[in-house]
């Protein structure tokens, strides 16, 4: 992948992400960096085994992400 140099190109990428995730589909994002600390690691092998125990693959998505800002 090339270098983003400009806020359109930034702005193109992320809307070629977006374009791939089903509008009806529920992301559930789980903290993966500092809130480790305090867990999230299990939180998110919980909720991946109620998705597959629950056939709901294909309505939920369980993504890990930075850092979400809600600590403070």
């Amino acid at each position: 992948m090339e270098k983003l140099l400009t806020i359109g190109q930034f702005e193109w990428y992320r809307n070629k992400i977006l374009g791939k995730t089903a509008e009806d589909k529920t992301v559930v994002h789980v903290c993966m960096t500092g809130c480790r600390a305090y867990g999230s690691a299990a939180v998110k092998s919980a909720l991946e085994e109620e998705v597959t125990k629950h056939p709901l693959s294909d309505d939920v998505e369980i993504r890990s992400t930075g850092c979400h800002g809600f600590c403070a």
